[in-house]
Parts: C-alpha cells; structure tokens; sequence
C-alpha cells in the first residue's frame, strides 16, 4: 500500500510504501508490480489536499507513475469520478472526462482490457467491447464514475 501520508499498519500481510505518485519514484519500484489498484485517488492528486504539492497536472503525473509501477503486460484497476466535461471541484477532486481518460491513456501505453461506471442515477453499466465506449459525450454524465481494467502494452 503506498501513500502520501504516513500510516502506520499493523498487519504483517500489508507493506506500506510512503510515495508521492506526482513525484520521482523510486527506481526500485519502477516494473515490480504484475497489477496495482488506484480506487478514487487520482482526482485528488496535484490538488494539495492530503499534502501533496499543487500542480495542475497531478492526475497525469499520478497514472504515468503508476503505470511506470507495472511490469510488462501489467494491469491497472482505476476508478475516479467522470462526467461529459472535465473539471475541478473546488480543492477536493477532479472530474475527469472520458475524452480526456482516452488521451491519458494513450500517452501513457495503456489499453483499456474493461470499462464500467456509474450514471447519475447510481445505475452500474458495464461496456461489453472497449470499442464501443462513448469518449466523446461520456454518456451525457454530470457526475458519475469511470472503472477501468487498464493493461500496459
């Protein structure tokens, strides 16, 4: 488990690595990972609310480290709230469109394996064919939440 924040775990089946992902990693860490999980963590980074430095650009920071993270052919679990148009809600988090999920995506090396979210309404719609997904308008969502299973190619 990584974080910004030192936590203090008592359980001898959980490691605790205190890492910043808008940050340098640590060149240990770079490939040594066949699957990492980011639920609801990227849309806060780069907004200095958990003590992380400002930077406009946080999120990209965060999935490019975490997709260093992966070893070849690895695979990314990623959730973060999504809607028909990017944005930022005060200091708490991002709103992160589809259109611009696929751009970060792209620039990263990552191939979406699995795609779900949750509509406005609380509804769970699962994308059967990656093809298929509607980048463009995002479902028509104000606020919902994009679920990836992302694989680093």
């Amino acid at each position: 488990m990584g974080d910004v924040r030192p936590i203090e775990i008592n359980n001898p089946n959980i490691s605790f690595i205190l890492m910043d992902l808008t940050g340098k990693l640590e060149q240990s860490l770079i490939g040594r990972y066949e699957s990492v999980s980011c639920l609801h963590a990227i849309e806060h980074m780069g907004l200095g609310r958990y003590g992380d430095p400002v930077n406009a650009s946080g999120h990209y920071l965060a999935l490019h480290n975490l997709t260093q993270l992966l070893s070849d052919k690895g695979t990314l679990y990623l959730s973060y709230p999504t809607g028909s148009n990017s944005r930022i809600e005060y200091n708490a988090h991002r709103v992160i469109s589809l259109a611009e999920s696929r751009h970060m995506f792209n620039i990263n090396g990552l191939k979406v394996e699995g795609f779900a979210y949750v509509d406005d309404s609380g509804n769970l719609s699962r994308v059967e064919n990656p093809d298929d997904i509607d980048w463009d308008s995002s479902y028509g969502l104000s606020y919902g939440c994009a679920i990836w299973t992302l694989q680093k190619q």
